[in-house]
């Protein structure tokens, strides 16, 4: 094996795909960041850019073997001695590499505000798992092509089957999630992971066997691996490498608007009680009332009065007047957010109004679409209209929704 690890090839690789790890982690201003889960998910993102340059060098591995050293050694063990040395040599890197950038987003996550305690060890194993099998797909067609182009064929083959796995056009379980968002409410489906790592070692063994065995032996083997590619077709059909969860004990604001939501948010719930507070103000201005208590939001509670605590898309970005305005404004255990037809127009369109008109209210500054009706209606015309619609909005009745917000 120390032979394998002088190898330029193999630190070439390891180099390019350490760059492209921390390029995908780093996108976004690390958008991920405080959400652990969400940020292993993003090293499941870096695979399109990762898993081809490793299939290429590994292809290049094969390569050079099977034109050079394996031309002087048979079939049987010491093949089987070789090939174990030369993986081990490539696996070193590999495993270390998804190893310290699953701590670093775990780490960097706990040092975050917020920061959500969602970290597992699936991904991790996935991850891994799915590296070390595409070294040995690469390495594999690079010794049956004995070309240097291998590299290229394994790359673009692999680049092929990730992007067609994600888009739902085959099934092989050797993509990640890939998550785009939070993980906030979720939870990895350990009975999904271990099934891909089984799936993993039960087409890697096979192809394995192929690389070390008399050819009088292969027609089983390629038998078993056609076998094993169809029960990947079968089995991953649909991703469900996570569930949603129930949410953790909330902690409740003492304020006249009560948020509540996990601790790890127990500030954010603080700022949005008072942001509440003042647009529920607002609206008792009006002669509206708006409820008093609210929960945060997470999967599952889209029934419920909730409010928006963090951005789906980007964990760390400060909590914002109108995303708290607009739960205040348009309660969401209202049955028309969640009805099998979406409301009409006009609902949206005094959602937007009422919102508008709150935040206006609290920062002096005019805001849109409260600000084209203040010019054509007037400031009595405008706040006669607005009051009309906060009052369809809290009572859940569509049909008391200006009739000329329709034509809006």
């Amino acid at each position: 094996m120390r032979a394998q690890l002088r190898g330029r090839t193999m630190w070439l690789v390891t180099g390019l795909v350490v760059v492209a790890m921390a390029t995908m982690l780093s996108l976004r201003d690390a958008d991920w960041m405080g959400d652990a889960l969400w940020g292993q998910e993003t090293i499941g993102v870096a695979q399109v850019m990762v898993l081809p340059l490793l299939a290429g060098g590994a292809a290049v591995a094969g390569w050079r073997d099977v034109t050079g050293i394996l031309t002087l050694i048979p079939a049987g063990r010491q093949r089987w001695r070789h090939f174990s040395a030369t993986f081990a040599a490539w696996a070193i890197p590999v495993v270390a590499m998804y190893a310290v950038a699953n701590l670093f987003v775990v780490l960097a996550s706990r040092w975050s505000e917020p920061s959500i305690p969602n970290a597992t060890v699936w991904p991790a194993l996935t991850q891994t798992g799915g590296a070390l099998l595409v070294f040995v797909v690469g390495y594999a067609l690079g010794g049956v092509l004995r070309s240097w182009l291998g590299s290229v064929v394994a790359a673009l083959l692999t680049v092929a089957v990730l992007i067609l796995d994600r888009m739902g056009a085959i099934a092989t379980g050797l993509a990640e999630y890939a998550a785009s968002g939070t993980m906030l409410g979720t939870a990895a489906n350990p009975a999904y992971f271990a099934t891909r790592l089984a799936w993993m070692v039960l087409v890697g063994a096979p192809i394995v066997a192929l690389l070390v065995t008399a050819p009088r032996r292969r027609p089983a083997l390629f038998a078993t691996l056609g076998a094993a590619l169809l029960v990947g077709q079968l089995t991953f059909g649909t991703n469900d490498s996570y569930r949603v969860v129930p949410g953790r004990t909330d902690t409740c604001t003492a304020t006249p608007v009560v948020v509540c939501a996990p601790a790890e948010f127990r500030e954010r719930a603080e700022r949005a009680a008072q942001m509440a507070g003042a647009a529920s103000a607002v609206l008792r201005d009006l002669g509206v009332s708006a409820p008093s208590r609210f929960v945060m939001w997470q999967p599952g509670r889209d029934h419920l009065d909730n409010l928006m605590l963090v951005d789906p898309g980007k964990l760390r970005a400060p909590l914002a007047l109108h995303t708290v305005a607009a739960g205040v404004v348009a309660p969401l255990s209202c049955r028309l957010w969640s009805g099998p037809e979406p409301p009409p127009y006009s609902w949206f369109y005094s959602e937007a109004l009422v919102e508008s008109y709150v935040v206006t209210q609290l920062t002096g500054r005019t805001t849109e679409p409260y600000g084209r009706l203040l010019t054509a209606k007037g400031a009595e015309g405008s706040r006669a209209l607005v009051t009309q619609a906060a009052q369809a909005l809290q009572e859940c009745d569509q049909t008391k929704v200006p009739s000329s917000f329709s034509n809006q």
